[in-house]
């Protein structure tokens, strides 16, 4: 059924291969179900679309459930947050997705939010050196901590080109999550 292929898409996006690992998924988004907007069957599906490319941006389960319950706090759409955290994820990282191919090199990404940033009093940086990005999870928690200091036109130019047309309304909910 379509919980049991989300549960396996989830445990093999994350590299998890024992029951012991499916049992820790189950109770991760049962907890979280329990308490927030998100069912457990929303947060399945929305585990579904983005744990592989969670995964490589440094982003453990745990955090992933955090983000995905941020981004689906208020569109209510499983399937469209988990895609917009894919999106999220890749444009962050310098890529692009079959969705969108106006993704923004991460070095002139990276160069851009800093100097946003520090204007508004807090720089961000997307990487830790050079060669390492953060986490996902670090760097949208850095981003939300400035964001409000952010003019309307900064917030804008930060919402499409990190989160692309089509995503910036779930950028906007993390933000604000």
């Amino acid at each position: 059924d379509d919980a049991t292929k989300a549960l396996i898409t989830i445990q093999k996006g994350f590299g998890m291969d024992s029951m012991e690992d499916m049992m820790t998924i189950m109770d991760a988004t049962n907890e979280v179900g329990n308490k927030f907007s998100s069912s457990t069957q929303d947060i399945a599906e929305g585990l579904k679309e983005f744990s592989s490319p969670s995964l490589e941006a440094g982003n453990n389960l745990q955090e992933s459930i955090g983000l995905f319950v941020s981004a689906n706090a208020s569109i209510q759409d499983s399937s469209r947050a988990g895609t917009a955290l894919k999106t999220i994820i890749m444009r962050l990282r310098g890529m692009s997705t079959e969705l969108d191919e106006t993704g923004v090199p991460a070095s002139k990404l990276r160069e851009a939010i800093k100097a946003i940033t520090a204007s508004a009093g807090q720089m961000v940086d997307i990487m830790k050196d050079d060669n390492t990005f953060k986490s996902t999870t670090e760097i949208l928690k850095e981003l939300s901590e400035v964001y409000p200091k952010l003019t309307d036109a900064q917030k804008a130019w930060m919402q499409k080109n990190i989160a692309g047309v089509h995503q910036g309304n779930v950028y906007a909910s993390i933000m604000k999550n």
